[in-house]
C-alpha cells in the first residue's frame, strides 16, 4: 500500500452479529510476497493468489514484478478497497511493463569447490562492508532481534523449521530442515541463482585442504581472506559482528554467518552458522532469531 497499511499479521477476531470482525493484528506486515512453488517459475494459465486483511489502501498501491535480474513496477493512486471474502482477479497486469535491468553487488567467486561464492555480504556494496543482518529464515532487516519479533515464533513455540512436536506452536511440527527459497534471504534479495549456502557447503569452504583462512583487515575492517588453493581465487569475509535485542556486538572482532541448514542437535530453535575471529575458526549451531551476516552462493 502506498500510504504504508497493513496488509498480513497474526490477527484476533471477533464475531459482531454473526459477521467476523479484525479486533487487533499483532506482527503487521506491509508487505505481502507471492513467491511460485517449491521455488520454481509462475506457469502461463495458472491461478496464484494473494491473501490481504479487509481495508481500504487509502493512495492505491504498488506492485513490483521480478525475473532473473530484472524488476518493474506498477502503481495505481486511487484508493483500493479489500471487502471481505471477496475475491478480485488481476489478468495479464504484467503486460507492458518496463523492465530494468539489475545485477546483484556480489559477484560469483570460482573457487574451485561445489558453488561459485559472492564475493560481499547480501546487503554490502564492497567486500569490507558489513552488509545487512537477519535473523535465520527472513529476510528484512529490522531494529530489534529476539523472540518476540521472530517472524516463525509465537510465544516462543515455532511454527515452521520444527521437527519436533514438543517446540511446536500447539504441537506443530514438519520435516523441513533447509530453508525454502522463499525465506532465504540471498535469494530474496539478490534473486537469479543465488541463495544461502548449506552446511555442507560452508564445510567446503573451511576444509583446509580446500582454502586458507587469513585473518587481516581489508581496507581497515578486519575479517577473514579465504583463498582458494584450487584457483587461486579468494573471498573476503569481514567480521561483521552480530545483532541481538536492538545492538551490535563483537563487530570488528568476530565474524558470524548463517547457512541455510536448521541445527542438527535435537533442538530447533538453532541453526547451523559459521564463527571466527582472529585466532579461531570453527561452526557451531545458533539461536534462530539473532541477527547475522548472509554470503551468498550460486551453481
Amino acid at each position: 500500500g502506498n500510504a504504508g497499511e497493513t496488509l498480513a499479521g497474526r490477527i484476533k477476531l471477533v464475531f459482531a452479529g454473526g459477521v467476523p470482525v479484525v479486533q487487533e493484528v499483532s506482527e503487521a506486515e506491509t508487505l505481502l510476497i507471492l513467491s511460485a512453488p517449491d521455488g520454481g517459475t509462475f506457469e502461463t494459465g495458472k491461478w496464484y493468489y494473494l491473501e490481504a486483511l479487509p481495508g481500504t489502501l487509502s493512495q492505491g498501491y504498488t506492485m513490483t514484478f521480478y525475473k532473473e535480474n530484472e524488476h518493474a513496477e506498477l502503481s495505481s493512486s486511487g484508493p483500493v478497497t479489500f471487502r471481505r471474502g471477496i475475491f478480485g482477479s488481476l489478468s495479464a497486469i504484467d503486460e507492458g511493463l518496463s523492465w530494468t535491468h539489475e545485477t546483484p553487488d556480489g559477484v560469483a567467486v570460482d573457487m574451485g569447490l561445489s558453488v561459485k561464492w559472492a564475493s560481499c555480504n547480501v546487503g554490502a556494496s564492497a567486500p569490507e562492508d558489513y552488509g545487512v543482518y537477519f535473523a535465520w529464515g527472513e529476510t528484512a532487516p529490522k531494529s530489534t532481534y529476539d523472540w518476540s519479533t521472530y517472524k516463525y515464533s509465537c510465544n516462543y513455540y515455532l511454527y515452521k523449521y520444527c521437527p519436533h512436536s514438543s517446540h511446536g506452536y500447539m504441537g506443530y511440527s514438519d520435516t523441513r530442515t533447509i530453508l525454502d527459497l522463499s525465506d532465504d534471504a540471498a535469494r530474496m534479495n539478490w534473486g537469479g541463482s543465488w541463495r544461502m549456502p548449506t552446511e555442507a557447503e560452508w564445510r567446503e569452504l573451511m576444509n583446509t585442504d580446500n582454502c586458507t583462512w587469513t585473518w587481516m583487515p581489508q581496507n581497515g575492517v578486519n575479517g577473514r581472506k579465504v583463498t582458494s588453493k584450487k584457483t587461486g581465487n579468494s573471498i573476503f569475509l569481514p567480521a561483521a559482528g552480530l545483532r541481538y535485542d536492538s545492538s551490535l556486538y563483537n563487530a570488528g572482532s568476530s565474524g558470524y554467518f548463517w547457512s541455510s541448514s536448521l541445527g542438527d542437535r535435537g533442538d530447533p530453535y538453532w541453526a547451523y552458522r559459521v564463527f571466527f575471529d582472529s585466532s579461531s575458526l570453527n561452526w557451531a549451531y545458533w539461536i534462530r532469531c539473532h541477527g547475522m551476516s548472509v554470503r551468498a552462493v550460486t551453481e
